[in-house]
């Protein structure tokens, strides 16, 4: 099941538009180890199994017993990383068991399992943070990393998009010397967005500066 789920990372589906980021297929590779390596009371790796031996109690019971990790004699929950391999195994079942509906039982064992995700609020930073980290960055050599997370404060840009694919002909193209191709965080799919208002003042001054200089530098 996950090996022909891995097929359809790269295409785009009724439900995506665009194929999944490096990010996402490492999170799911994570999930899919975690799955397909846990052991049976027989010895056997659960990746050996046939899918429709597996149901609803079976699901649930591979939760709790993948939820704690062994640290140094002590059990450490992994909630976030376990919801996430829950999530991977339902949406195979829900792909694969589409195209082979022969092969899977009628009911996705993965479904409505009721995942709880911790209480912790993610930290966002503020500008003065940023601009602390951008300071270190160009100070220790590194001034593409500082533009770089200016371009994801600015833009809402994921790392992906960022470093792998925002392209020079993304910013200022001679077609569109006034625009640049932003990436939809949560679509995956992309629009030319105005960089200068309508009187032609820059809307994003400091990050233009060291865009024009950069690509002055490597107009390619």
């Amino acid at each position: 099941m996950f090996h022909e789920y891995r097929r359809t990372w790269k295409q785009k589906t009724a439900k995506r538009l665009q194929p999944l980021s490096p990010g996402q297929c490492r999170v799911h590779e994570t999930g899919i180890k975690m799955v397909c390596e846990y052991l049976l009371k027989d010895g056997r790796r659960l990746g050996t199994r046939r899918v429709s031996s597996i149901d609803t109690a079976f699901a649930d019971d591979l939760f709790e017993k993948l939820l704690y990790k062994d640290v140094d004699g002590e059990k450490v929950e992994r909630r976030t990383t376990v919801n996430h391999a829950m999530k991977t195994a339902r949406g195979a079942w829900n792909t694969i068991s589409r195209a082979h509906p022969h092969l899977f039982p009628a009911k996705n064992p993965f479904e409505k399992m009721g995942l709880q995700s911790t209480s912790r609020e993610t930290p966002h930073a503020d500008f003065d943070e940023l601009a602390a980290f951008r300071a270190k960055a160009i100070e220790l050599g590194y001034p593409s990393l500082a533009t770089g997370v200016l371009i994801g404060w600015e833009w809402l840009q994921r790392k992906a998009h960022i470093f792998i694919r925002f392209m020079a002909d993304h910013y200022r193209p001679e077609s569109r010397p006034n625009h640049v191709y932003v990436i939809n965080y949560k679509t995956s799919t992309g629009s030319w967005e105005p960089l200068f208002d309508k009187r032609g003042k820059p809307l994003y001054p400091l990050l233009m500066a060291e865009l024009d200089a950069m690509k002055a530098l490597r107009p390619t």
